[in-house]
């Protein structure tokens, strides 16, 4: 018996491209890791080779995980600037004095014209740019051209344990060559062990605690970390269109049969999908209560759709307003592996609740 789950953790990678690479192997300007935030250590280590100490201004819209190497590496100087949501999707209002480094993200697999303007912003006033493109790097409209270092994770998007860092004008650290990894062994034990219990081989769900040891592995354990070579040959084969094209028709479907719903019970932050964009999930606003609700119900249908993000220590200096999308954003699922049944299915269960459930 074939499962008919959606969402949850990737576990089987979509079919590569035969054409040439299109991104680059490890270079002095491009280097690959395990981890979103192994690669941002790295960029961390490489700033402070040029600037020793500096300061930084982070989103007020971000997960632990890209807080947490900054402190770990000394940075003590942070502060954020707001991310809020606003009638265009995501607004930013930034405030650069006596910053050294600001670090900047999209959303979900949109660009904007605010990120394209902060980047702008900080080069006229001589601050080095770090861009998370982990939400982005399928989009046609990414720009890298301003940015002074870039980084990606690309388990966000399919099957993989490889993450890259860029930097405009080469890395002074020297690059780490580290390929043993707990998290790697757990993370390819656990997929093994969902692939098992998709298809109907299995009835065990034990692959959950197998990726949860992997993230705590991760936690714990990420420094200088790299990805075998056989993570960065699929890296660099992967179909990111044929992904994004499907993303971006699963997306229009999902927001166009929740049209009936949206402004009433809740607000999709980025309701139009462009050509150039890649989404990853589509987002919605919607009071706490009923969030926590809709989201135990969907799960209850095996559908998983995660929250960006849980908040943590590491988010105390927030304020309030900042604190609000944290408390009230669900994202839908919209990815490659489903077809327009699968998105259908998740857009009767949502109308259902509202209109039966609640």
């Amino acid at each position: 018996m074939i499962r008919n789950e959606i969402g949850s953790e990737f576990w089987r990678r979509p079919e590569p491209r035969v054409s040439s690479a299109t991104v680059s192997p490890d270079s002095q300007f491009h280097r690959y890791f395990i981890s979103g935030r192994t690669a941002l250590e790295h960029i961390i280590a490489d700033i402070k080779v040029h600037n020793g100490e500096f300061s930084v201004a982070l989103p007020s819209y971000c997960c632990y995980s890209m807080i947490e190497p900054f402190i770990r590496n000394g940075i003590r100087r942070l502060k954020f600037y707001d991310v809020l949501v606003g009638d265009e999707g995501f607004e930013l209002n930034t405030e650069l004095s006596n910053t050294d480094v600001v670090f900047i993200m999209d959303y979900f697999g949109v660009t904007s014209e605010a990120t394209t303007g902060l980047v702008q912003q900080a080069s006229d006033q001589g601050i080095l740019t770090v861009l998370d493109t982990t939400q982005s790097i399928f989009c046609k409209s990414t720009d890298l051209e301003k940015v002074d270092y870039s980084f990606c994770s690309y388990r966000k998007w399919f099957y993989t344990n490889a993450a890259y860092a860029n930097a405009k004008n080469g890395f002074i650290s020297e690059m780490p060559i580290i390929c043993d990894s707990n998290y790697t062994s757990a993370r390819n034990a656990a997929a093994k062990a969902k692939e098992a219990y998709m298809s109907g081989e299995s009835d065990s769900k034990d692959y959950l605690g197998i990726y949860h040891s992997a993230d705590l592995a991760l936690k714990d354990d990420y420094s200088g970390y790299t990805p075998e070579k056989t993570e960065i040959d699929y890296v660099l084969h992967i179909d990111s269109e044929r992904i994004a094209s499907a993303r971006r028709e699963n997306a229009r479907r999902l927001i166009k049969g929740l049209s009936g719903l949206a402004n009433d019970k809740f607000s999709i932050v980025l309701p139009q999908v462009k050509d150039c964009d890649a989404p990853l999930f589509v987002p919605i606003i919607l009071d706490e209560s009923e969030r926590n609700g809709l989201r135990r119900y969907l799960i209850s249908r095996d559908i998983y759709c995660p929250i960006h993000w849980g908040l943590t220590d590491y988010h105390n200096d927030l304020s309030d307003r900042q604190r609000n999308i944290y408390h009230t954003e669900l994202s839908l699922i919209c990815d490659q592996r489903y077809g327009f049944d699968s998105i259908d299915r998740e857009i009767y269960e949502i109308v259902r609740y509202f209109r039966e459930i609640k």
